[in-house]
């Protein structure tokens, strides 16, 4: 297989996103093209691992690093802050990259027609769904994992995000939103392991070596939490009608995330896009999973379940 990695100057500010392409080598084998838009704290080197199985099964695959994230920043010191683009610019760079990508593979494959999936983690996979409102047209299926299930807090959360950025300003980096927004909600229910980022993973090793990466050890500003908590209340206030209602849908996640909340709000997401107007939407729960489940102990079978998914006609 072949791995790239280029920059593309994003066109809502001119913020160079860095992008990491895996695809097989003979093109003659590429079955379809898989974009992943990966969460909070995160970088695009972490889904390597999974875009190289996939290409391994003829899928050329892609994945930028976030504005604010990884290799796309101005400077170091800038992870963790959207720039003044915010959410907007984000879901943008996404959709940027998906033209970009189609172009190239459409180029690479001679002319061949490709199916386009979008896979969205976590926070990514909020931005996938802001990203459909507009473009559902663009891909031929959506793949959401450990997405945040719809929260009851999120106007009192962006009420005292804005109202800490009125007093300390939007690039500071605050203990108390860091403890109300993640502590509160999802590491509290882990507290006894004593290990930071416990809920994303019941793999011991894989959060030591999550919280040892240098380019997810550092925390969000409050301009980035009042962005990420945007786009959770743009994802569950529908008010569109899909121009692509027939596109599959399907949902993954972990029994046991935190960001699930139940298997009652996990099944409510579903319903939301079935209410929407979306005909063909579905989801697994992974029973002793907890968040990150493509660096699970047994993501083998995860990776199995999304290439089923993938391949699903």
């Amino acid at each position: 297989m072949v791995e790239t990695t280029y920059t593309h100057i994003s066109g809502t500010d001119g913020l160079p996103l860095r992008v990491l392409r895996i695809e097989p080598t003979d093109p003659g084998s590429i079955r379809g093209t898989v974009q992943m838009v990966h969460g909070k704290n995160e970088h695009k080197g972490r889904y390597a691992q999974f875009m190289r199985y996939l290409a391994a099964n003829g899928y050329l695959t892609i994945c930028n690093d976030h504005r604010g994230h990884g290799e796309s920043v101005h400077r170091p010191q800038d992870r963790g802050y959207m720039y003044e683009g915010g959410y907007k610019a984000l879901v943008e760079d996404v959709h940027e990259i998906t033209l970009e990508v189609k172009d190239y593979a459409h180029k690479r494959c001679g002319g061949k027609a490709l199916p386009m999936i979008l896979l969205g983690h976590s926070m990514g996979s909020l931005a996938a769904r802001c990203y459909i409102r507009k473009y559902d047209d663009e891909i031929d299926k959506l793949l959401l994992i450990g997405s945040p299930s719809k929260s009851k807090n999120i106007k009192q959360g962006l009420m005292m995000l804005r109202s800490l950025e009125h007093i300390e300003g939007k690039r500071v980096r605050s203990k108390l939103a860091d403890l109300l927004i993640i502590g509160v909600n999802y590491e509290f229910r882990f507290r006894k392991e004593g290990l930071k980022n416990a809920w994303t993973n019941s793999e011991r090793e894989a959060v030591i070596e999550h919280n040892n990466d240098p380019l997810c050890r550092f925390r969000f500003t409050l301009s980035g939490y009042e962005e990420m908590l945007k786009m959770s209340m743009l994802t569950y206030s529908g008010g569109y009608t899909p121009k692509n209602p027939h596109m599959p849908i399907r949902f993954f996640s972990g029994a046991n995330d935190p960001c699930a909340i139940s298997k009652e709000r996990f099944i409510g997401a579903l319903h939301l896009l079935k209410k929407i107007g979306y005909t063909n939407v579905r989801g697994k729960m992974y029973n002793g999973m907890r968040h990150d489940i493509l660096h699970e102990k047994e993501k083998h079978k995860v990776y199995c379940d999304i290439l089923k998914a993938i391949e699903e006609r």
